[in-house]
This record gives C-alpha cells, structure tokens and sequence, in this order.
C-alpha cells in the first residue's frame, strides 16, 4: 500500500526520469521505517522478553517477501527524445504508472506479526473450579450469616488476580484472571463487587441481592430496602461497604465490614490493587456512601389507633425477658411532677398518658420512634444484658454517653420493684430522666430513673415466602416476615427476587390460607396472620438457539401446530388443600392432595393431579426421579387416580393465559407461551427406521424454544438432568438453556459418547433437580405440549371401489 507520504511525494514530483528513480528506491525506504518501527517497539518494552502464547510467530515482511504484479491495463507514456537539458514535453492525460496499478502478493508464507502485550498472555495459567476456591472456604457457623460473611471474607486475604493470565480492556488496561469472576461468569472483569458477592453467597446469604458492579449492586439493595446512607447508619460486622473513590457520586467498589469502632471501620476489600486486601477507613470518610444491612431485617408499619386522649400506642405491661425478646416494646417512667414520659429514639422525654385499663396514649405523630427491640447478649455481674435498640433511628439504648449511641451496645437490666434501672453494660452509668425534656446518664444509683414497659397493640404476621414452602426448585429467594397491627392494609410488592438457581419474575400473589389471588401492588386487609405464594413465570420464554450443533428440521407449520405451556407450582391447589399455621416466629403449609369432592380453590371439584411427588415433611416438592406414573404417598394414601382424563386435558392444554383474577377465571398456575415450529426432522434415508416420517427422539437430541420466534430449536447431542444417572441420557428440556434464565450460576456438563460413538468430543449440557448448591443450575421441569397433526382422505369415508374395498 502506498503511504501518504509516497502520494505526496509523486504528486510533485515533475518529471518522469525522477518519477522512475523514486520508484526505484522506494522498497529500501520501506524497508528502513520498517526497521525503524520495529526497533523503537523494542525499546519501548511493547515487544516484551519471554515465551509467548499467541501460538504466532514474529515476522515484518521485507521487500524478499513481495512480489509486485502489474494490472492497470494503461499503457505508460514514453520519454521525449528531447535532450536531458532541454524543458520536458508536457503531454495531457498521460499515464505513469503508481503503486496504485500493482498488486502485491507475498510469497513468504508467513503471517506478518510483532508480539504485543497480549501475546504473553497465557490463557491456562491460575485456572480454578468451584472445588478448587472452596477448598479455601472456613467452616460456617449455623444461623450467623453476617460472621459467616466476615470469615468467608477473611479466608481470601491475600489472593491476588494472575499476573501471567490476563486481558487488555479497551482502554488498554491488564486484566487478570480471578476465582470471583470466574464464579460469577466475568473471568476478567473488575472484581470488586465479584468478590463481594462471593462472600455474600457463600457466607450463606442466598436471600442477599448480587451483582458484578458496585451501583448495580447499590440499586438492588434499596429495592430490597436493606441500604442506608452513611449518614443515617452505623455499619455492623458483615456488612456491605459501598465506597465511591472517584467523586463522581456513585459507588465504584464495595468492601465487607469486618469490624466497626466508635471512629473506625476495617473492611476487607476486594480488587485493592489487585488483591484482596484488610484497609482501615474513618467512619466519617466521604468515600463511604452508604451500607448494605445483611443481618435480617423486619420490616414493620404500625398504623396508631385514634382516642379522645391522643393516639393509644400500646398497653402497660409486665417486664419478662423471654417474653418481650423478639417483639416491640415501649420504655416510659414516671417524673417527679407524677406524670410518664415515654424515651424516643433520640432521647428526648415524650409525655404519654395512661387510662385505667392500662391503655398508653400519646399525642406524638412518629410513634415509631417510641418503639424498642432487643436482643440477648453477654451477661454482666450476673445481670442480664441486651443490645436495646429503636425501631425508628436505629439508635441503641447505652447510658453512658448521653444514653444513646450509635453502634450495637450493651446495656444491662437492674429490677428494682415492677420496673428496671437500665445500666451501661461495661459502665457504671444509668439512664436518668433530666428535667422532664430529656434523658441522659447519671453515675448515682438513687437518681437513676426506675423504667417500666408497655406493648403495642396486637401484631398479625405476612410472610411472602418465595420458596413456596421451601421446595428445592425455588431454593434462594426470600422468606421474609412484616409485622402489621390487625385490621389495617398491607400493599403487596411488585417485585421480589428470584430463586438463585433460575430467573424468575412474579406475576401475583396468592393468599394460601383464604385461596385468594392479588396481583402485585395491590392492598390486602389484614385480619390474621397470612401466607402468600409468588406467582412464579420464567423471566424470559426466548430460550432460542445456544451454539452450533442444530439438527436438520423442518417447517410443519402447515400441518402441525404445536402449542407449549408452562406450570408453576400453585398449579397444584387444583387438587390440595392447604393448612397454614403462622405467627411472627415461622409459618408452615401441609398439603393434602382431594381425591373426591371440591378443592378449596374456587370451589371446583378436584383435577386429582399433582405436577410432583411427595416428600415425608408432607409438602409437595421435588420432581419424581422417573417418568413414572404420577402418585401420591401422602395424607391421602394411595396413589392419584383418573391420571389423565378430558377434564385434566382442558385443565392442562386450554390457549387461555392462566389465571385472571379480575374476573375469577382461567387456570392459576398455568402460563401458554404460544405454538412452536421446527421440532421434526424428516426421516429422508431409505435405510433408516424414520423414512418418510416426521419424527423427534428425544434419545438422541436436546433441544430448546423461543417464545419470540415461535419455534424449537433441536441439537444434534444430548441433554439431561443430574437424576438421569450415566445410563439415561436424553430428557426433554426445552424451556432450559446455559445462556437463558441461569441467574448467573455456570450449568454442569458432561462426556457421553453416544450409541454409535456419534458424539465423542461433544459438550453435552445437564441441569440439576435435587441439589441446593448455589453452584449449579436447575431446570425447569414443569411444562407441556399439545401437537394437533392435520391431514386429508383421499376418499369419502364409507366410499368403496371397483373390487368393493374400503378407499380409507
């Protein structure tokens, strides 16, 4: 190619006998900036010393390498025969030839190539599997999730990304290779955030929220309403630490917290100059944005009742440590003047009013701040200690520093009459009422204020279970309970996180024990203690086409319509009725199947057909191992009888979209996704057992669908599930792929070579069913197809021929 340079240098050049002399010393000009390039590369360390990868070999391409071939078709003008003195004859349009009428073709046989920094990069160093960084992980403690978090954290201190396996990003920066990213399925990505989410997974946080970015991240736990600001929060041990490095008001890295002082907090810090790192940072640090809260977290509302002496907030009640550990309380005293006075959150003195029925009132508009929790902690001179905090500022009691503080103190619990003196746990200060305005702390015994309790009016509890009772298939999503005061609404929210092992959206809410349906932010009177079900539906139905290996089909559009379906587990309240039993310490559902007479949902009679078996517990849960017949082992003992019949047929393959709850119709449970094409190949061959034939094996192909496309796609190979054991292979799983709805967790593969060794060196894709760890991917067993196949006689039925035979 002719640089821009040599153009120019043509373009003034005057004469053709200089013109002829350029030409001819152009290749050595070449030839030297091309040396010239190479040797200013090497000095500059671009072209580095040791082995390197790119299985290429360095080679610049010299003037022996080229050859140049004429094909401008052009004739070339001749020279004048004028002397060389005289003026040169200016002819018009006449042609010399440029670099522009060669074709270059080098004869070389080589690649030119010079190493650059991604040739020394070696793909295969530092590679690790899930058993290979969990043999790094320390033994859990059971029901400590925010400590498992901090020692999962601490087990990692000093890993480092690889040196020698790396990417350079579009800006020109090395990445290496890391177990975090290699775990959430961006090997080489910044790792930060991959390795907090790392240690939130494995520290048994499988309700916490994840992702491989810090904002991301950030945005994820306020929707699950577990973020706070920085300064409205003092962190715990466990943590997440949200940091914004760059200024720019958005967190870049996250950290977790391993340990919190009055002016300090040390965090353990992934991607921290590419290791994992212990950094200390002032808690008033304008780097720090905000936490992630991973300790649970109730998230409570308390609607005031109305009364001619101000808003009853509660009723006075006896103090009990194990009766009030758990539940809301109020802390009041009475003053010198003889009236009581309730402590907010923030210390000040509230004036409350109490009725002959023992009814407390208050006139203050944010009673949340007059409500106190508390949990046991070490004892202290043989008195009981506990960590007292309020509801509303997040403040615990502590009467040492002007009674409240910000942080997880002790405070001890002295009995003096029907009431307690409350003490610093490590100090001997007590918390005294100042003035009638506010409390603060006093070191003399006789001026400490004698503190007495009240409960707020009765609570009732909902828990939205994503797990649905906490069957395997819906392993991760939250189980979280709300406290709401009897007789007021409760709003149902939009959305709620999916199972870890598959990306599921909610489309309602169903009531188990009223059998009632809502959709997704509508207000639900609250009269007892409830439990409701996610609607559960695949995020996604476009599974379409994942790799290579696609089978031959073909269109039958226009004489098979295939029309595909997909169940969740509330499909079964068709033939069960459910018990539900649940308070704020749990809830449980038993599940006991109708085998004659209605169903308590909608009143119909029974299907007698459930999607799954049973296990002892009495729930319905994992998938038979099998294909077997559909039985039940449960309360009703005996197996499921009418297996399939037209009224489980209507049930089961109706085009209806599953359930409608603003009319009361339609199947709850049940999603169609519309009509699929090319599930069939056509049996061609004369030798094989398919001729003439439409056909699928399930045998010998996987295969998928997609929703958009309105189509399958099969594979010329194998899928199965982890229960198909090594002698069963094919199973049918067309709603499951490796890039679709995996929520992030890598699919297991496995070898299989194929009856007549047809799929040696084939990557074979398997999904799990029975196991919970996070690590692998489960499928989505629960769906169904209905194929109607369209066809002509070529006769009148009934019709007979010459030799009085039957045409059809």
């Amino acid at each position: 190619m002719q640089t821009k340079m040599e153009q120019h240098l043509f373009s003034i050049l005057h004469t053709k006998k200089l013109k002829r002399r350029f030409r001819s010393a152009l290749p050595l000009i070449c030839l030297l900036a091309v040396l010239v390039i190479f040797w200013w590369l090497k000095l500059t360390g671009i072209t580095m010393a040791g082995e390197a990868f790119c299985g290429k070999e360095e080679h610049i391409h010299t003037e022996e390498c080229m050859v140049r071939t004429l094909i401008c078709t052009q004739t070339e003008a001749q020279e004048d025969s004028a002397s060389e003195d005289s003026a040169p004859i200016v002819i018009e349009e006449e042609h010399i030839h440029g670099e522009e009428c060669y074709e270059i073709s080098y004869i070389c046989g080589m690649e030119s190539h010079v190493h650059d920094e991604t040739c020394y990069s070696d793909s295969t160093a530092d590679l690790e599997t899930s058993a290979d960084w969990e043999a790094t992980l320390p033994e859990l403690l059971p029901d400590c999730i925010s400590e498992n978090i901090v020692a999962v954290a601490r087990s990692q201190i000093g890993y480092a990304e690889s040196e020698t396996n790396y990417i350079l990003d579009e800006e020109g920066i090395r990445r290496g290779y890391t177990r975090y990213g290699e775990w959430y399925g961006s090997p080489y990505g910044s790792w930060s955030t991959m390795f907090t989410s790392f240690c939130l997974r494995y520290g048994g946080g499988s309700d916490l929220p994840v992702s491989s970015g810090a904002d991301a991240l950030r945005i994820q736990w306020e929707e699950a309403q577990r973020y706070l600001p920085a300064e409205e929060y003092t962190p715990m041990e466990g943590d997440i630490v949200f940091l914004d490095k760059n200024s720019n008001g958005t967190p870049e890295t996250t950290a977790i917290a391993a340990s919190v002082t009055e002016t300090e907090i040390t965090v353990i810090e992934g991607d921290l100059e590419n290791q994992v790192a212990e950094v200390t940072y002032l808690l008033d640090d304008r780097q720090i944005t905000g936490y992630g809260i991973t300790a649970p977290i109730s998230l409570m509302s308390l609607a005031a009742r109305d009364s001619g002496s101000g808003t009853a907030i509660g009723t006075i009640t006896a103090y009990n440590a194990s009766a009030l550990a758990g539940h809301r309380f109020i802390l009041y005293t009475q003053g010198s003047d003889g009236s009581y006075y309730a402590m907010d959150g923030n210390a000040n003195a509230v004036p409350v009013s109490i009725d002959d029925m023992g009814t407390i009132f208050s006139e203050t508009e944010d009673t949340d701040t007059l409500y106190w929790t508390f949990a046991s902690a070490e004892k202290y001179d043989n008195q009981s200690a506990f960590y007292i905090q309020n509801v509303s500022t997040g403040k615990y009691l502590h009467p040492y520093n002007g009674v409240l503080i910000d942080g997880r103190w002790e405070s001890a619990l002295y009995p003096n009459g029907s009431g307690v003196r409350i003490r610093g746990a490590r100090q001997n200060a007590y918390a005294s009422l100042s003035g009638n305005a506010t409390f603060t702390n006093t070191g003399t015994l006789n001026k400490a204020s004698t503190f007495y309790f009240g409960q707020p009016f009765e609570e009732v509890t909902i828990w939205l279970d994503g797990t649905h009772g906490g069957i395997r298939s819906l392993h991760g999503s939250p189980n979280q309970s709300y406290q709401v005061v009897q007789g007021e609404s409760f709003t149902l929210p939009q959305t709620w996180q999916s199972p870890t092992k598959y990306s599921y959206k909610i489309q309602g809410w169903f009531d188990l024990k009223n059998n009632r349906y809502y959709l997704p932010g509508e207000e639900v009177t609250v009269t007892e203690s409830l439990v409701f079900y996610p609607d559960w539906v695949a995020e996604t139905y476009d599974i379409g086409r994942f790799n290579a290996h696609t089978a031959d089909t073909v269109s039958t559009d226009a004489h098979i319509t295939t029309h595909v379906f997909d169940y969740n587990f509330l499909f079964n309240l068709h033939s069960a009725n459910v018990t539900v039993n649940a308070d704020s310490s749990g809830h449980s559902e038993s599940w006991n199947l109708v085998t004659q007479g209605n169903v308590a949902f909608q009143g119909k009679e029974t299907l007698d057909f459930v999607m799954t078996d049973n296990e002892s517990s009495g729930m319905i849960s994992k998938p038979n191992n099998l294909n077997a017949p559909n039985k039940y082992t449960g309360n009703s003992g005996g197996p499921v009888s009418n297996l399939y019949n037209e009224t489980i047929a209507e049930a089961l393959f109706s085009t209806d979209n599953g359930y409608d709850p603003a009319t009361g119709t339609g199947i709850l449970g049940k999603t169609y996704l519309g009509t699929g094409n090319h599930l069939f190949q056509f049996g061609s061959d004369p030798d094989s057992e398919y001729y003439g034939y439409y056909y699928f094996d399930s045998n010998l192909n996987g295969i998928s669908y997609s929703q958009k496309d309105q189509r399958f796609y099969v594979y010329d190979y194998l899928q199965r599930t982890t229960d198909s054991g090594t002698d069963k292979t094919g199973d049918f799983l067309p709603l499951n792929s490796p890039y679709a709805n995996t929520n992030d967790c890598p699919v297991e593969t496995y070898s299989h070579n194929g009856l007549n060794g047809e799929y040696v060196g084939t990557t074979h894709y398997q999904y799990d069913i029975f196991r919970t760890n996070n690590n692998y991917h489960t499928a989505n067993l629960w769906f169904g197809m209905s194929i109607a196949t369209r066809f002509y006689l070529p006769d009148q039925p009934g019709v007979q021929d010459a030799d009085n035979q039957y045409g059809n």
